[in-house]
């Protein structure tokens, strides 16, 4: 379980930095039509990737295998 989840913080925190890294060439992965159509989703998505980056924080300084 630990496993999966680690790997879910990735995948969003990697979907945040993607994003982020779109929008200095104006343009976003939240701004898709599908996702244009439904803006409570996006919200909740935008959400679910800033936690996924607090939680990627706390993975990658609490690891006993890396960092230390």
């Amino acid at each position: 379980m630990k496993d999966f989840m680690g790997k879910l913080v990735w995948i969003l925190t990697a979907i945040g930095a993607i994003n982020w890294g779109l929008a200095a060439l104006g343009f976003g992965l939240f701004q898709l039509p599908p996702l244009n159509a439904m803006p409570g989703l996006v919200k909740l998505v935008q959400y679910f990737v800033g936690i996924s980056g607090i939680a990627s924080l706390y993975m990658f300084f609490t690891q006993k295998s890396c960092c230390k």
